[in-house]
């Protein structure tokens, strides 16, 4: 699971929260998406997802899923399947404040998909790059806060084994 704009921005205030961390993974999450909300602003990314999808879009948060939950117990993507060869693409357009906060809401739920303001969308490779001016589209990969875009997310269908 990988995913920038407020995302990246609270896995980066979770990672300096000693104290939230102490109360759970939850806790911590929910904290540090509350702090970076208070502060981020939404920026302009162009996203590229294969052929079938290359627009620049004013994001509030971005997700490249394999899996369907993050964020301890987001259901953020709620139809990937991690081996379909597929990510699953999240865009939660600029939402202000209070409508992030009823998305986040209902992302624990999964119920989020039918909101006009995300877009869903499937491919193999998943391309973000900043433009107009964004600075500082924080990553967040699995919880941990690794850099900034430009980022690109790729699967490699059938390279992990597993021996049970």
């Amino acid at each position: 699971m990988a995913s920038f704009g407020l995302s990246g921005a609270a896995a980066r205030a979770v990672n300096r929260l000693t104290f939230a961390k102490r109360l759970g993974g939850k806790f911590a999450f929910q904290w540090g998406v509350l702090k970076a909300l208070f502060r981020y602003r939404s920026q302009d990314v162009r996203i590229q997802v294969d052929d079938v999808f290359d627009e620049v879009v004013n994001i509030t948060a971005a997700a490249v899923c394999n899996g369907q939950y993050f964020g301890s117990a987001m259901h953020i993507a709620p139809d990937a399947k991690p081996d379909d060869g597929l990510l699953d693409v999240l865009i939660l357009e600029n939402a202000g404040f209070i409508g992030t906060l009823r998305l986040v809401g209902l992302s624990y739920r999964g119920e989020h998909l039918s909101n006009p303001r995300v877009t869903a969308l499937k491919g193999r490779k998943v391309t973000a790059l900043p433009v107009n001016g964004a600075k500082d589209v924080l990553l967040d990969v699995d919880g941990e806060a690794p850099g900034r875009l430009p980022a690109t997310f790729e699967i490699l269908p059938n390279a992990l084994y597993l021996r049970c």
